[in-house]
């Protein structure tokens, strides 16, 4: 029987864990580096993979990964991480990339990731449908708290 606190364990950690991702991808893509910005993005990076571990502590199941309950438990959790990591990544590290001489809207798609690319052709990216995006990343925040809620909370 999960509770309440196996939830917020869940919905905290992997949303620290994408928010340091993100903190350490926006300071190693700002166009002044420093040596202090490099060692903060491995700083950035092991609390990213200690918020992950901690997740694990959660659901003891995880370490029974063969069998057919571990599976679907690992199998919710890497939607719900994945849900919330298309939801925050990209602002919070748009965020953290922009500096005073280099400002970079929080809104702003790139033009070499995979993704950034069909979506470049499929919409086109005026202000109207950075917009919207924004507001299906906000959507998919609050719909993977929903499904966290329903999968792990009994």
């Amino acid at each position: 029987m999960y509770t309440v606190l196996n939830l917020l364990i869940i919905i905290f950690s992997f949303t620290m864990s994408i928010v340091f991702n993100a903190a350490g991808d926006g300071i190693k893509q700002r166009k002044f580096q420093t040596t202090a910005s490099g060692i903060s993005y491995h700083i950035y990076w092991a609390l990213t993979i200690l918020f992950l571990l901690i997740s694990g502590i959660a659901y003891p199941e995880i370490n029974d990964y063969k069998s057919l309950e571990g599976f679907y438990i690992i199998s919710k959790l890497v939607l719900i991480y994945a849900m919330f990591r298309f939801a925050i990544f990209s602002p919070i590290r748009n965020i953290i990339k922009s500096t005073n001489d280099d400002p970079v809207h929080f809104l702003y798609i790139g033009e070499t990731a995979w993704q950034d690319k069909v979506l470049t052709k499929l919409f086109g990216w005026n202000n109207f449908m950075k917009s919207v995006l924004f507001g299906i990343r906000w959507v998919t925040f609050f719909s993977a708290v929903a499904l966290a809620k329903y999968f792990f909370y009994k």
